[in-house]
């Protein structure tokens, strides 16, 4: 069976999701909807209430590398310019829409690290007026 091409940038749907894969935040997704019921009316606005709560705010455009998954969760660690975060992190994927992050935006992102490391200066001490 041929494997699937995801482009960069598309929402990815939860059978894209593999480990090792790049992957940022687009956006929340919508919360579903609770069904009908015939419960009485304060019972149903309660419920509508946490139906509609928003999901925990990620930034979007940070990416992840994604370190395993149990779906809806995933396990990823923040890509930083120094590196790939120790820390894990994990998103609910019902809760949030994701992308692909493109091979070149995760060079990018490296390059602005060691860029950063050799443009320091070493300065001599503060020595001040006598």
């Amino acid at each position: 069976m041929k494997s699937k091409i995801v482009k960069s940038g598309s929402i990815l749907a939860a059978d894209d999701l593999k480990v090792g894969r790049v992957v940022a935040v687009h956006s929340a997704a919508r919360p579903a909807q609770p069904p009908p019921s015939s419960m009485p009316p304060e019972i149903e606005r309660r419920i509508r209430v946490e139906f509609s709560a928003p999901p925990v705010q990620l930034p979007p455009g940070v990416p992840f590398r994604i370190k395993a998954l149990n779906l809806p969760f995933i396990l990823v660690a923040v890509i930083e310019p120094s590196g790939e975060s120790e820390a894990p992190f994990i998103i609910d994927a019902s809760k949030h829409r994701l992308i692909k992050v493109p091979p070149a935006f995760v060079r990018a992102i490296g390059r602005f690290g060691k860029r950063k490391q050799s443009e320091r200066i070493e300065e001599p001490p503060f020595e001040p007026n006598r």
